[in-house]
């Protein structure tokens, strides 16, 4: 199975935001305990990393980086990606490049906290509540 995590799943925990590290932690555990597998677009990855460099600076930033990528795949978003975008009924961005990727790279969901995000996507969206049920 192959899910690609929104980078605001990760963001959220690195932020310490309480309402939504429980999920964010819930889902890292789910990758590294079933036979699923990780994915992240590149974008989402420089998203982490600018954002976490802004607060605690370039190394801490280089160092999360290197811990998500111990877990996850990262999918490079190149101009056939960004092409694929473009084609989609999705109004957030980064969600549509999120949907791209997954299509593209024959990923089989996308887990994000905020599947409102995607709405118009043909591709299976879940919370991480909706993947704890699939795998129970």
């Amino acid at each position: 199975m192959r899910i690609l995590l929104d980078a605001d799943l990760t963001l959220e925990a690195l932020l310490n935001r309480h309402r939504f590290v429980t999920d964010a932690e819930k889902a890292y555990k789910i990758l590294q305990l079933s036979p699923a597998q990780g994915y992240m677009t590149s974008c989402g990855l420089e998203k982490i990393y600018s954002i976490t460099q802004n607060i605690n600076g370039s190394e801490a930033a280089g160092a999360i980086v290197a811990g998500v990528k111990e877990v996850i795949e990262i999918c490079n978003v190149d101009d056939s990606i960004i092409q694929q975008t473009r084609l989609l009924d999705i109004k957030d961005p980064e969600s549509a490049i999120e949907v791209s990727s997954a299509l593209a790279n024959n990923i089989w969901a996308i887990l994000t906290l905020y599947t409102e995000n995607f709405v118009g996507s043909n591709l299976l969206i879940l919370s991480v509540k909706d993947l704890l049920l699939r795998l129970c």
